[in-house]
């Protein structure tokens, strides 16, 4: 069984029977575009998840761009898709994996132990020539029998305080320029969380679009342990990427601060012009 990464080939090799796939592919500046992809063509009996309606509840001030969904309905998702603690899930996108290790962290959340991102998404299954299908697949029963998230997961109130703690580490997984506050395209203010440390979520990824390999993301966790580090980005989303390259150079899952800038920029407007002024 597999709990991070699967390739397309050990994917096609599994039974169907055997195997739950999720297509998680979605683009942030066309919400429509990834129900548009699957509905053209997607992996034989993958189920579509949404970001904003499926992996995340409503964007708030107060919660950010992209909180996490409500646990009673998205355990619901989980149950009608036929997610069973006997079976492998598989998650996919066609953007380097950060939409699908949100969709992986949020099963994993769960307590589901077999959840993992197919390597290079979709689109490397179709070079492989793998079938492909137009069809939704119908309900499933299956059962999932977590009562709460099973992840390390981190309050804003608790990275504020780790701003002045030798303690913990945080992780930005945003680009250079919006971390050192030179752009900022989506959210209100430009900067980063005051003590957090640069490691850019795409800089992850292999040549070919896939996921780096394991000697190199050991190498680019080596100075990170996951017992104190905490993975944050602009809303929650390519913070997973870098929790699960990090869990597969380490083997165990760092924690997550979900809400990341886009809740900082609402709660901490203090520390925002402090963040701004040291990163300028």
């Amino acid at each position: 069984m597999y709990s991070t990464l699967i390739s397309a080939q050990e994917l096609n090799a599994l039974p169907p029977h055997s195997v739950v796939i999720f297509d998680c592919r979605f683009d942030l500046q066309r919400p429509n575009a990834g129900r548009e992809q699957y509905d053209k063509g997607h992996i034989p009996k993958a189920f579509y998840l949404d970001l904003n309606l499926d992996l995340s509840s409503w964007p708030s001030k107060a919660e950010g761009r992209h909180p996490l969904p409500n646990f009673t309905e998205f355990k619901e998702i989980m149950s009608q898709s036929g997610v069973l603690p006997d079976k492998q899930v598989v998650c996919y996108d066609d953007s380097g994996g950060c939409y699908a290790a949100r969709a992986w962290w949020l099963i994993k959340a769960l307590g589901v132990e077999n959840v993992a991102v197919l390597n290079g998404g979709y689109s490397h299954w179709q070079e492989l020539g793998f079938d492909a299908d137009r069809r939704s697949p119908p309900p499933q029963t299956g059962k999932i029998s977590a009562v709460e998230w099973m992840l390390p997961i981190v309050a804003a109130q608790e990275v504020h305080a780790m701003i002045n703690s030798s303690e913990r580490v945080l992780v930005d997984a945003r680009e250079s320029a919006r971390f050192a506050g030179v752009a900022e395209p989506i959210d209100p203010y430009a900067g980063h969380i005051p003590s957090a440390c640069n490691v850019y979520w795409k800089e992850g990824l292999n040549a070919e679009g896939g996921f780096a390999s394991l000697q190199a993301l050991q190498k680019r966790w080596q100075d990170y342990n996951p017992d104190n580090t905490v993975h944050y980005c602009g809303s929650g989303v390519t913070a997973c990427f870098n929790v699960l390259s990090h869990t597969i150079a380490s083997g165990k899952v760092p924690a997550l601060y979900v809400g990341s800038w886009s809740q900082w920029c609402g709660l901490y407007p203090e520390q925002i012009a402090q963040c701004t002024e040291q990163s300028a």
